[in-house]
């Protein structure tokens, strides 16, 4: 019984210890008894606790990156989880993001890309790559994720508004296995 109230006390004491992160804008707020690993399966209708309006503070209350990632957070004494891109600064997830190993948090939070960092470390630190490129060999899954800067160019053509989609800053990494074997600027 000691071991268990020591256990809850130490929690607890975590839990005072809060961080807090705000929120980019409008985002949904999820029940805490969501199940984070079919979140794909499921509507967002059916999670949803409510919505949190933009720049909002809310205090962190733990991280879950089972499949995604996301925060559990605590709102108007309500406790639930939103998305990692739905906060203004995600450093709270690269001090605390067991994904993340020690050797590549630097280059996370530079948001660069180094030889043996895994795809979800690339991800972390480049966000959603414009597209990926997947071939499947004898030695197994090689990805070519593609990274750049998407440019609009509007133009009208009589009564038309017409848009062309353009890149700049384009970026390779090169994915064997789940190990980034190469990239090129």
């Amino acid at each position: 019984m000691k071991i268990t109230l020591l256990t809850l006390m130490l929690l607890f004491a975590g839990f005072c210890n809060t961080q807090t992160v705000t929120t980019k804008y409008k985002c949904y707020f999820l029940k805490e008894s969501t199940d984070l690993n079919k979140t794909d399966v499921l509507t967002v209708g059916e999670l949803k606790q409510g919505t949190i309006p933009a720049n909002k503070e809310l205090a962190v209350l733990g991280l879950d990156t089972c499949k995604y990632v996301f925060y559990k957070v605590k709102y108007k004494d309500r406790i639930g989880y939103i998305h990692k891109d739905v906060v203004t600064d995600n450093s709270l997830i690269l001090s605390k993001d067991p994904n993340i190993r020690d050797e590549f948090r630097k280059c996370v939070i530079e948001h660069s890309v180094a030889i043996g960092m895994t795809k979800y470390e690339v991800l972390a630190s480049l966000g959603k790559p414009l597209e990926i490129n997947a071939t499947v060999t004898v030695a197994g899954l090689t990805e070519q994720l593609c990274f750049g800067n998407v440019i609009n160019h509007y133009y009208v053509t009589g009564f038309t508004l017409q848009n062309v989609q353009t890149t700049s800053d384009r970026k390779y990494i090169y994915i064997e296995n789940g190990i980034v074997t190469s990239f090129k600027y």
